[in-house]
């Protein structure tokens, strides 16, 4: 079992890492490519001014889509990966995970000072 210590920092590592791809302006275009992978956009029309976009060939695509786009479903499968780095990484893994947990702590912070300062 994992000392308390491990787990915060695998939390806050977590934390960012799920964020990462999802989320991040860095990723944009990714998202941007992976959508038009994915998706078909259909052309509003006065009858559907706002049309579902259809899925290109198979669910597949979909699926990595919506994998890759979501920060529940990065965490999901990312924990197993940060714990085994932590845990049997050896000093790079560790080191991995604190630099993450480091940001990932700042992330919060960044995002908490936002949330109490735009209406200043």
């Amino acid at each position: 079992m994992l000392p308390l210590d491990a787990v915060v920092l695998c939390a806050f590592a977590l934390y960012r890492l799920a964020r990462f791809i999802p989320a991040d302006a860095l990723f944009h275009d990714v998202r941007a490519r992976l959508y038009r992978w994915a998706w078909v956009d259909v052309e509003p029309t006065a009858a559907d001014p706002d049309p579902d976009p259809i899925p290109r060939a198979g669910q597949t695509r979909v699926y990595l889509h919506a994998l890759l786009t979501c920060p529940w479903c990065m965490g999901v499968w990312l924990a197993p990966l940060v714990w085994f780095g932590y845990r049997y990484g050896g000093p790079g893994g560790r080191a991995a995970v604190i630099v993450f947990a480091i940001m990932g702590g700042q992330s919060i912070l960044a995002g908490a000072d936002h949330s109490m300062t735009k209406d200043l």
